[in-house]
């Protein structure tokens, strides 16, 4: 149920500091998040290339056979 925008109460400061609290700490497990994707990313390259070095290693060896 929304109540209109008028009629909502005031936060006490202990309110609007635990609600400060909370979005900071949101942010912080969020920018944790972030850095672990890029990390994840940079891992997903390097085996990507690590990947085609082996193929190709695979196909000269073959074609030497």
């Amino acid at each position: 149920m929304d109540i209109p925008f008028e009629e909502r109460k005031q936060l006490s400061d202990a309110e609007r500091e635990e609600i400060r609290n909370y979005y900071r700490k949101m942010q912080e497990h969020f920018h944790g998040l972030q850095a672990y994707h890029l990390l994840l990313d940079d891992l997903y390259h390097e085996l990507l290339e690590y990947h085609y070095f082996v193929e190709d290693l695979y196909h000269t060896t073959m074609e030497s056979l």
